[in-house]
């Protein structure tokens, strides 16, 4: 049997099994895992503990497929080979679009055909905006470390090599000998742009930071504004309290897990609810349905 995704990292790592947890869920932690946990505690038991499937969406596949296509470009491109075209691009994109759109029980307001445009020109603006800007180092970095306490794993999207200073004007050849910084960067295909704040404390690149010792981040976003598609850079920076906070919480949702404790979302949140949750009719869901021959409520 092949070895899943992570299993073959811990492997080319050469992270022995000692290093896994067996008080955790498969006996690792990611930051998908914190971020579930964090939303919803019942939600994650679901998933992480009983490991009910979930089914896949028509943002999670249209997400899959550019960033398979950036995946491809960058590796290329990192390689010093001559740049991958955007036809042959946007080929993979829709490769990869329909092999996961399988997964995908509802399509919601909008239709696979359409999604799937929507991936292809999503790509499109990267390739036109942000490919002849990269110079990348590393592409689905895979890492392994102990931060809290915990055993964490991931992927990070790429790396990216930018000059340190920069000064309008400077002959191109005096600004390849500049010194250079490291950037960790994350794609995002989001609805609208995200906020200066959502950048500055987003956890994943707090993690990314901490793992590559490097205070630079950036959100890569590509949005599908109704004027066109949109290739929009957001930078940040992380400080040492940053990760010391995010270290310090992600050691605290390890150990509730640890404890069995698995607390439901705040009622009323956004991502609780039939639309929002796969597992709504096994929570609330069906406390609601068994509750509508009971209680009447005066007016």
């Amino acid at each position: 049997m092949a070895l899943s995704r992570t299993e073959q990292l811990l492997v080319d790592l050469g992270v022995g099994q000692s290093f896994k947890d067996a008080t955790l869920p498969k006996g690792l932690f990611s930051h998908s895992q914190y971020v579930s946990y964090r939303m919803c505690g019942e939600a994650y038991q679901f998933k992480y503990v009983q490991g009910l499937p979930s089914p896949g969406s028509g943002s999670m596949t249209r997400g899959s497929a550019v960033h398979k296509g950036i995946e491809a470009a960058l590796r290329k491109k990192m390689k010093g080979d001559p740049v991958l075209g955007v036809v042959e691009a946007c080929e993979i994109v829709g490769q990869e679009f329909d092999a996961r759109s399988a997964e995908v029980l509802d399509w919601g307001k909008t239709t696979a055909e359409a999604c799937k445009t929507e991936a292809v020109q999503l790509y499109e603006a990267f390739h036109v905006g942000g490919l002849n800007r990269f110079n990348p180092t590393a592409v689905e970095k895979g890492f392994a470390v102990n931060f809290g306490g915990v055993p964490l794993v991931g992927f990070i999207d790429a790396l990216d090599e930018q000059p340190a200073i920069t000064v309008a004007g400077m002959d191109p050849e005096l600004a390849k000998l500049a010194p250079k910084k490291k950037v960790v960067v994350d794609f995002k295909t989001s609805a609208t742009k995200w906020s200066d704040n959502d950048v500055r404390t987003d956890t994943q690149l707090t993690l990314y930071a901490a793992v590559e010792r490097t205070p630079y981040i950036r959100i890569d976003q590509l949005i599908p504004y109704k004027r066109g598609a949109q290739y929009v850079r957001a930078e940040s920076e992380r400080t040492a309290e940053d990760i010391a906070i995010l270290e310090d919480d992600v050691g605290e949702v390890a150990q509730r897990i640890r404890q069995g404790i698995f607390p439901k979302a705040d009622i009323g949140a956004w991502n609780c609810g039939p639309t929002k949750c796969p597992y709504w009719s096994m929570c609330r869901g069906k406390i609601a349905v068994n509750n509508q021959k009971g209680v009447a409520i005066e007016p």
